[in-house]
């Protein structure tokens, strides 16, 4: 399956723009019912330009903080 998310990094560069948050369309394909923690450093990764070696991502959708380990892409929740 393929699906598009808008990936942000709230906190942003250390930058005057700081005001606006950095972000990034990302296309991810992986099988269905693929654990969101499968992806989720490239998530992360994607936005900030980091490696994914900061530890692991703290993911939401909109304010609802998501259990990387239970939701799988595509899901609801």
């Amino acid at each position: 399956m393929q699906i598009r998310l808008t990936v942000v990094d709230p906190l942003g560069s250390s930058s005057p723009a700081r005001e606006r948050a950095a972000s990034c369309d990302v296309l991810v394909t992986a099988p269905a019912g693929t654990a969101l923690a499968a992806v989720a450093s490239a998530l992360a990764s994607a936005v900030s330009g980091a490696d994914g070696s900061s530890g692991t991502p703290v993911l939401y959708a909109g304010d609802l903080r998501l259990d990387a380990q239970r939701c799988t892409l595509g899901s609801r929740r």
